[in-house]
């Protein structure tokens, strides 16, 4: 598409009228017999200019014309972006919800297509050895209630509800991991130096195990590995 380049007369006289409009509209003297036909004449002559601006750029080819410009044209590009959105649903098997926390680390609620011949999803907390389900507003074993009870939600109801438990489940890791760090310290395999509970992770957060992030030496730790005492104050 080339670059648009306005018609000069019928440009320059919608931008004349229009200083036109804001002289009568802000700059008008209370004391001026004539300001009332003033504004109604200039945005008469308004509407006039960008009638006949409009009218130019119409003659011009429609690649000298402004992006989107034709109604026809930009319709048919929103309905091949529809399109595009709707193939790519229709095809995606898996969306990932991060969990909305300050606290560092990471976690995520998956929703999981059953089949593709089926529009039933899954709200999971994604893991790979005893994945649960969130049904009723709580996590379920997928053994407990079966494959085709555990995809009870459509991919709009799916997305929604994965936003809502992610919310939650991130709140609920903050704040456990805030109690956390006040209660404890831990000492670092690694370095051997003591310091608060930074970016861990629970069992009851879908991990395998509880892990312990040294903010000293950056390395990673099972919980059940390092040494841990009442917090005195401050790491050591």
């Amino acid at each position: 598409m080339g670059m648009y380049h306005p018609p000069v007369d019928e440009h320059e006289t919608v931008v004349s009228t229009a200083l036109h409009v804001v002289a009568a509209t802000h700059y008008s003297r209370a004391d001026d017999p004539h300001e009332d036909a003033a504004y109604e004449y200039s945005i008469e002559q308004l509407a006039l200019a960008a009638r006949a601006l409009a009218e130019a750029v119409d003659r011009k080819p429609a690649d000298e014309q402004p992006i989107g410009w034709s109604k026809d044209e930009q319709g048919s590009e929103l309905h091949h972006l529809r399109q595009e959105s709707l193939l790519l649903r229709s095809l995606a098997q898996e969306f990932r919800v991060p969990l909305t926390n300050t606290m560092g680390g990471y976690g995520e609620v998956v929703v999981r297509r059953w089949t593709l011949a089926e529009d039933r999803w899954q709200v999971t907390d994604g893991s790979m050895t005893d994945p649960k389900v969130w049904i009723d507003g709580q996590w379920l074993s997928i053994g407990s209630v079966g494959l085709e009870k555990a995809h009870p939600y459509t991919l709009d109801e799916a997305l929604k509800t994965a936003h809502q438990v992610a919310e939650y489940e991130g709140a609920t890791f903050e704040a456990w991991v805030k109690a956390t760090k006040d209660a404890y310290e831990y000492q670092c395999p690694q370095c051997m130096r003591w310091a608060f509970w930074e970016n861990g992770r629970g069992t009851q957060h879908g991990d395998e195990v509880d892990e312990f992030w040294c903010p000293v030496c950056g390395s990673e730790s099972r919980a059940s590995l390092c040494e841990r005492r009442p917090a005195r104050g401050g790491g050591a």
